[in-house]
């Protein structure tokens, strides 16, 4: 886990997953891109998607959350939305998770690149999005 520049404002928090699933793969480039997109905390890992429990995403997820409860607008951001999960299940729990949370999802690349509010019209996107994963 990297930790980067104070938030702009107190009010907004951005916060980054970069992950890999194998040693052969580089993270580098995630970690430049995602820093570059101005994110004040970076989590990051390399594991196996077919792990379920992913420590530094739960971990990113749990700060998501408390930043939010403290009333801050808070941004996970990924590089794309393979890094956030693999199959449909798991991209829909996640985006629950956020949705629930009042939590925004921003992917810097593919096809849903931008920032989505999973509470609002994103949402259908995502999903339709999620379950082609």
């Amino acid at each position: 886990m990297q930790k980067l520049a104070a938030p702009a404002t107190a009010m907004e928090v951005r916060l980054a997953y970069a992950r890999v699933s194998s040693r052969t793969q580089e993270i580098q480039s995630q970690i430049d891109a995602l820093e570059a997109s101005g994110v004040h905390r970076l989590f990051q890992e390399q594991i196996s998607t077919r792990v379920r429990e992913r420590p530094e995403m739960k971990a990113a997820l749990a700060a998501a959350r408390e930043y939010r409860s403290l009333g801050a607008k808070v941004t996970l951001v990924v590089h794309e939305m393979k890094r956030l999960g693999r199959g449909a299940l798991e991209l829909l729990k996640v985006a629950e998770e956020l949705r629930d949370t009042e939590i925004e999802l921003e992917f810097l690349t593919g096809p849903l690149a931008g920032k989505h509010d999973p509470a609002g019209h994103g949402a259908a996107l995502f999903a339709f999005f999620a379950a082609m994963a």
